[in-house]
């Protein structure tokens, strides 16, 4: 068991026994001996004697270690798309929109919430409606509703 894991376990376990009540979903990561780590999650039901004394627990292990990794690739993926400056919008395929980026909320002036209520196609609609009034007649660079200068590029890409 890894030296961090040996102690937050020893007394996360201890407590439960003291209680004799079961326990659920704990992760331990062990070293393998060709130095490669693995994630058991542990799960316990404690059983009785006649009396009512605790006799021990009867559990399973299970290894969660492709579990664990996928949480981590989703964790990185996320992050990645919350510091993307490019705007992002994810929708459903009814065109109702799920996510924005930061960077959407930035050059769209508009808080994710309300986003969430309107479809794809009205919102596309309304920004393009609003920068071309602000453009048309001038010879100024685009800029957001926000005033930062920007340049556009769009990909619609199917989830």
């Amino acid at each position: 068991m890894h030296p961090a894991d040996v102690q937050r376990g020893r007394c996360s376990f201890l407590s439960y026994i003291s209680r004799s009540e079961p326990y659920a979903g704990f992760e331990n990561s062990y070293t393998r001996k060709d130095g490669s780590t693995v994630v058991i999650e542990t799960s316990g039901l404690p059983i009785f004697d006649e009396q009512g004394h605790l006799k021990g627990y009867r559990g399973i292990d299970r290894d969660v270690t492709q579990r664990k990794h996928e949480e981590g690739e989703l964790a990185r993926l996320n992050m990645a798309v919350e510091q993307a400056a490019e705007s992002i919008v994810v929708t459903e395929a009814d065109g109702t929109i799920v996510y924005v980026n930061p960077a959407f909320e930035k050059v769209s002036a508009t808080p994710a919430r309300r986003r969430w209520e309107e479809s794809a196609l009205d919102t596309e609609r309304r920004a393009r409606r609003r920068l071309l009034q602000r453009d048309v007649g001038n010879d100024h660079p685009r800029r957001s509703l926000v005033g930062t200068r920007y340049e556009q590029e769009e990909r619609h890409l199917p989830v």
